[in-house]
């Protein structure tokens, strides 16, 4: 996983979109395998808010960005729910990585609706809808293709951009796979 953090991951994230000084949340980061490429993609005038439930994965993932050299992550221990604990209107860019499909579809409508609020106009939404019946179907997504992914998030009132093909982190791997990316009005 070291070129996927030095590098390759770094590529992929500049390739959606992230940009140097852009504030970045990582939604469901776990051990930060999104949240430090985008480190080092939003640079020392940017932020990453990397979120998730696990506290141990937020000190393996403090540790893992100072052993990178990453400065600008900063961790968010939520309570496992959809709030997005920062101010409306406030955000660049999300990126909801392989975290949908453990959700049941009235709690990803409320976490679309949260990531609405914190986005800027223009924000990005990035997700990638891991666990449809295209590659081992989870619970929440057994019989769900990526396409009624992508309708849900429309039908929550984000504007589908496009769809990207690209070899991502998956776990502790890599994969190819795609992500899906929507635009806030």
């Amino acid at each position: 996983m070291r070129r996927w953090h030095q590098s390759q991951g770094v590529e992929f994230l500049e390739r959606i979109g992230i940009r140097e000084g852009m504030v970045v949340v990582d939604f469901g980061c776990r051990v930060g395998h999104y949240s430090i490429p985008a480190g080092k993609a939003v640079g020392s005038r940017g932020c990453v808010y990397a979120v998730d439930k696990n506290r141990r994965a937020l000190v393996t993932l403090a540790q893992s960005s100072a052993r990178h050299g990453v400065r600008s992550v900063r961790t968010i221990r939520n309570d496992g729910g959809t709030t997005i604990d920062l101010p409306d209107s406030s955000v660049d860019c999300v990126l909801l990585y392989d975290i949908l499909h453990m959700m049941e579809k009235p709690v990803r409508m409320a976490l679309y609706r949260d990531v609405a609020r914190v986005l800027r106009s223009g924000g990005l939404l990035s997700v990638h809808p891991s666990h449809t019946d295209a590659f081992m179907p989870n619970k929440y997504f057994a019989g769900m293709a990526i396409e009624d992914v992508q309708h849900e998030i429309q039908d929550a009132g984000l504007l589908y951009q496009a769809t990207m093909w690209w070899r991502i982190s998956h776990d502790s791997g890599l994969m190819d796979s795609s992500v899906l990316n929507f635009r806030k009005r």
